[in-house]
């Protein structure tokens, strides 16, 4: 088995327990978060995904098509950061697909990095870096979206939200 194999397979395990969690989305409206974001910019890699580059940027209504066991990895314009009682982000779908998310996220100070499961935020698609209190936060600036259900998931854009700026 070649090393990209094996990385698909342990990032598919890995998002595979987050999709557990059985994240369910509702398209951007007065129910999700606004709060000042950033966007995906660039798809890195996909399988069995239709029009992948739908996905980038702000929501306007233009969708990517993950199909059932299917895979898209974007990198977004600058790191989502763990944010304290806030989601850290949000993934922007059309429809009710089920989908899993792994963040690529730095591994302790040997600069080694590992995909590591988001967590369902407070808001319809919001997700959360998971962290350890006893290691510093999380970030990361590449997120994968894996179909573990059995109907398409129709991603709009995966946004990153910006920390608040300490007022002066």
């Amino acid at each position: 088995m070649d090393r990209r194999t094996g990385v698909r397979i342990a990032s598919l395990a890995f998002v595979g327990m987050a999709g557990l969690l059985a994240l369910r989305a509702a398209y951007l409206d007065g129910r999700q978060e606004q709060r000042p974001g950033f966007y995906a910019q660039k798809v890195l890699d996909h399988i069995n995904v239709v029009a992948a580059g739908n996905a980038l940027g702000a929501p306007d209504g233009r969708v990517a098509e993950i199909r059932p066991g299917g895979e898209m990895t974007v990198h977004m314009e600058q790191p989502i950061h763990y944010l304290e009682g806030q989601d850290d982000g949000a993934v922007v779908i059309k429809g009710d697909g089920q989908y899993g998310l792994a963040g690529l996220i730095k591994m302790g100070e040997e600069e080694s990095f590992a995909w590591q499961p988001l967590v369902p935020g407070r808001s319809p698609g919001g997700f959360k870096l998971s962290t350890d209190p006893f290691v510093a936060p999380q970030t990361t600036d590449t997120i994968r979206i894996v179909n573990d259900g059995a109907r398409p998931v129709f991603v709009d854009a995966v946004i990153g939200f910006k920390r608040e700026q300490p007022e002066r």
